[in-house]
């Protein structure tokens, strides 16, 4: 049978007092779908939709064509194997996992071992007329008491006068700013015995490591290998060195616009400062990152056509710095080449369509 997934509230029903699952006709509100680990016990809303379970039509990622594989009961527990093909997601097969009792529901998909979204909801009396009604609390002061709330209640020693965020939720991930300034103790441990290492940057790198992979759902990081480190450096303080370690992100090795962390390690050994520029990019991204696009090559030769006698005697070939980089964007065309060369260029990476020109003399480095 196959089925739109996300859907796959599939049959959820009224529940006796025994909890004993009683699939019949029923109308739940999901009050919360998040990528989720820590973050999944959040009481943020992010999207509500009001369905009539038995009719299957509850989406959360996006349009794909799914089977159903097996499904099983076990007293309140309903779980699905699903395989799902087409679609944004690709190829797959996924786990739900649904606890139903008589006035609501918790459950998790699970996208892979280590990625799931959690949701939750309640039992309705009669959904809206709409099937499905989507509501997005996104706003800069909704995002901001959330991420606050967050990292008081897991960070007990933060400097709040100083701690911020801008961060909010757009359908992609999370988008913005945000800093931590305190004493930062990771929850997850390295794994490494700190105490046996004598290299301090390489204790610096697992205790960041270590942060890293505990927050994945605060930096809305699903693969950490996208994260690579671009710099190390060391500040010697009357009380003490810190470490100060960047990442970069990087999809299919190309770098992502304006994404950044940088991790502060003190000389305790807990973290002092943590900053990140956080990007959302879609999953057509990633599709568009593994294209083939115009190569360096190709790009020199376009620019140079772009420049006319007068640009090459203002700026003598011999005495200009160019610079080429390929950049992955969260928005159509998703990758260009950023163009130094007597101007300032971003080009469309597969179409070689110049998008923007400015004077090199604007340009920040």
């Amino acid at each position: 049978m196959k089925v739109p997934l996300w859907a796959l509230l599939l049959m959820l029903a009224n529940v006796n007092d025994s909890l004993a699952v009683d699939f019949q006709p029923g109308e739940y509100q999901v009050e919360s779908s998040l990528p989720a680990y820590a973050m999944g016990q959040s009481k943020q809303v992010i999207d509500k939709r009001c369905m009539q379970i038995n009719r299957i039509g509850w989406k959360v990622l996006s349009k794909p064509e799914c089977e159903l594989i097996s499904s099983t009961e076990k007293d309140n527990k309903l779980t699905y194997e699903v395989k799902c093909s087409g679609g944004e997601i690709g190829n797959q097969k996924l786990r739900i996992e649904l606890t139903v009792y008589k006035d609501h529901f918790d459950g998790d998909i699970w996208l892979s071992e280590k990625d799931k979204v959690v949701l939750s909801g309640k039992r309705v009396d009669s959904c809206s007329a709409v099937d499905n009604v989507t509501t997005t609390e996104s706003s800069s002061e909704k995002s901001e008491e959330t991420f606050l709330s967050y990292v008081k209640r897991k960070y007990q020693n933060l400097d709040m006068r100083v701690t911020s965020s801008d961060v909010v939720l757009t359908k992609d991930g999370r988008s913005g700013h945000f800093s931590l300034s305190g004493d930062i103790v990771p929850h997850k441990k390295p794994e490494i015995d700190l105490s046996a290492e004598p290299n301090k940057d390489v204790r610096a790198r697992e205790i960041a490591r270590a942060f890293l992979e505990d927050e994945q759902v605060l930096f809305d990081i699903k693969d950490l290998n996208e994260i690579k480190e671009y710099n190390l450096s060391t500040d010697k303080m009357p009380h003490g060195e810190y470490t100060h370690i960047n990442y970069k992100r990087f999809i299919n090795g190309v770098e992502v616009e304006g994404a950044y962390i940088q991790v502060v390690v003190g000389p305790s050994e807990n973290l002092t400062s943590v900053q990140a520029s956080l990007v959302a990019i879609p999953l057509a991204a990633y599709e568009a990152i593994n294209n083939a696009s115009l190569s360096e090559n190709e790009i020199i030769s376009l620019v140079e056509a772009d420049h006319n006698e007068q640009d090459i005697k203002r700026y003598p070939k011999n005495d200009i710095v160019k610079t080429f980089k390929k950049i992955a964007i969260a928005s159509d065309p998703y990758v260009i080449w950023d163009v130094f060369y007597r101007y300032v260029y971003r080009i469309n990476a597969f179409t070689g369509e110049i998008m923007s020109k400015q004077s090199a003399i604007t340009k920040c480095w």
